[in-house]
């Protein structure tokens, strides 16, 4: 068994990719596992104990319209990316536009299949750097079946691309 942080990566773990390399995402598929375990709501457990993993995550409320779902909680990781704090906003007014759009196809499949979706991706920074980023959506299921909150995780890294 190998370990991420202080979560033991079991056979039931969902995360199957280099435990280095994806870090911080495996460490929330963990806790997110932990969370449907215990059938604990998220809002209980964020801001989260857990130092490394916590300015990596969010909490989205889901709203009909899924580009109105509000950011319950924010850390700092995305917060900074798009230079403030979007606790208590919709997604389309908190994101820039293309990454709105993006996080709600997302948000779709998530809610659609009631599991866990990964994106990895690149985006041009406004500087001309470019950024790479890590994103997971791991859907909270609430009263009567339906996935009412989504806990996610995200982390990114600027690589400066300019000439």
């Amino acid at each position: 068994m190998s370990t991420c942080g202080n979560y033991t990566l079991g056979e039931d773990c969902p995360c199957r990719a280099s435990v280095a390399e994806k870090r911080t995402m495996c460490r929330a598929m963990s806790h997110w596992q932990a969370l449907r375990r215990a059938q604990a709501r998220p809002e209980e457990l964020v801001p989260l104990d857990d130092r490394e993993l916590s300015p990596h995550v969010y909490l989205l409320s889901l709203a009909p319209r899924l580009d109105e779902s509000r950011f319950v909680y924010c850390g700092a990781v995305l917060a900074e990316l798009v230079g403030r704090d979007p606790t208590g906003q919709t997604v389309k007014s908190a994101l820039p536009t293309h990454m709105a759009e993006q996080m709600v196809e997302f948000l779709k499949g998530a809610v659609q299949y009631q599991q866990p979706l990964a994106d990895a991706g690149s985006q041009l920074g406004g500087d001309g750097s470019e950024i790479l980023y890590r994103n997971v959506m791991m859907p909270m299921i609430g009263p009567g079946g339906r996935v009412d909150q989504v806990f996610g995780a995200f982390s990114y890294r600027s690589v400066d691309c300019r000439l």
